[in-house]
């Protein structure tokens, strides 16, 4: 590989990230916390539309277009698999660091972000482990 970062997107995800938000100044803290409105939206939004493993088209795409927009280069279709991409930043002998993103949901978990049982749609799929927030967190680390 011949880059310097990599981020590998497995199973999978339409906002410009601003400038500010992509170049952390050293501190990594402040960094996370100036986009944190960005995190969110993006755990959120995939949250809401919920697709599931190789069908998170939408999902993909979301997560692809931040990267895209911090110059991070991508390869689509990874493995054959649709919503599976590599984006790679930097250039150098090796990867320094490499991440993995789920951000699929399981099916029959529809569920309304409250504490109760409360489904969107009855049998639909859901986020029931987290994937919509290691999407979203993954973005962050990334970037």
């Amino acid at each position: 590989m011949n880059r310097a970062v990599f981020l590998l997107i497995c199973v999978t995800t339409l906002q410009a990230v601003p400038s500010a938000a992509r170049k952390p100044a050293g501190d990594i803290d402040g960094f996370i916390d100036a986009g944190a409105a960005i995190w969110a939206g993006v755990a959120l939004q995939i949250w809401d539309w919920a697709e599931l493993g190789y069908q998170e088209e939408r999902s993909s795409a979301l997560l692809q277009e931040h990267l895209r927009e911090a110059g991070f280069t991508l390869r689509t279709g990874v493995a054959g698999i649709p919503t599976a991409f590599v984006a790679e930043y930097g250039s150098g002998e090796a990867p320094v660091i490499g991440i993995l993103a789920e951000f699929d949901a399981l099916p029959g978990l529809s569920q309304a972000a409250v504490p109760h049982r409360e489904p969107v749609v009855i049998d639909g799929a859901g986020h029931a482990c987290g994937h919509h927030l290691f999407g979203a967190g993954s973005l962050a680390a990334a970037l």
